[in-house]
């Protein structure tokens, strides 16, 4: 009998631990797999030098940056670079192909294990147009220091110039004729200097990519004491500076 009446509360106890125990599971989250960490690479593409060619010629550049390895590929605008050499973990040198069409170019570097890093319009490819431009010498008439009509067209060009080849730095030389004071001719190179910077500024150059100086009499292109030598002495000439 005692045996009975144990099987009586047993049975329904025992379904109600299972009950129970059903309903935890339902209510326990999944357990969800641990996300892979994912792979951090130290590499990257930090300049490249040259960073131009005219148009349909090729080029050997320094790609610089980090995290370089042996058998490294370079592409520029999709073109492969040919000649590539790890020189060490940051520097590859390679040749670009003259093929590369006109414009912007990203730069590639591809390590052997697929790591790679870009370098957003890092090269470019100019028009001849561009690459033939130059930044022309002004000249003055005796003892002046503005500007005519020739000499402001002139500057539209070189300012156009300055503008395409993106040059950091212009500097301005301004240069007198033999008559004169060393002190007066000194300081009608800088009128002379002054007066172009200030019409380039005009024209959109930023002043602080335009440096003036003076050389008086000091450098002549043409030594003799002639009307013909004097006029090609008075003069601004311009040099860049990358």
């Amino acid at each position: 009998m005692y045996r009975r009446i144990a099987a009586s509360w047993i049975a329904p106890a025992l379904a109600l631990a299972l009950i129970s125990g059903c309903e935890a599971c339902r209510k326990k989250p999944p357990v969800e797999a641990a996300a892979e960490p994912a792979r951090r690479s130290g590499m990257a593409v930090e300049g490249i030098d040259p960073s131009w060619v005219e148009e349909g010629s090729s080029v050997e550049v320094t790609v610089a940056g980090e995290e370089f390895h042996a058998g490294a590929t370079v592409d520029v605008g999709g073109y492969r670079a040919s000649g590539v050499r790890v020189v060490d973990g940051g520097t590859i040198v390679a040749t670009v192909p003259g093929s590369l069409p006109v414009g912007g170019h990203d730069v590639r570097v591809t390590n052997p294990d697929g790591d790679s890093a870009s370098l957003r319009s890092g090269f470019a490819v100019r028009s001849r147009q561009v690459a033939e431009c130059g930044l022309e010498t002004v000249h003055f008439a005796y003892d002046r220091s503005d500007l005519d009509d020739r000499s402001r067209s002139l500057l539209q060009r070189v300012a156009d110039c300055i503008q395409q080849r993106g040059y950091a730095k212009v500097q301005i030389a301004g240069h007198a004729d033999e008559r004169g004071s060393t002190d007066y001719n000194l300081a009608l190179g800088q009128r002379r200097a002054d007066a172009v910077r200030k019409y380039l500024g005009g024209l959109g150059i930023d002043g602080s990519r335009l440096a003036t100086i003076s050389f008086g009499e000091e450098r002549p292109v043409d030594t003799a004491s002639t009307e013909d030598a004097w006029s090609r002495n008075r003069r601004a000439e311009m040099q860049a500076q990358r």
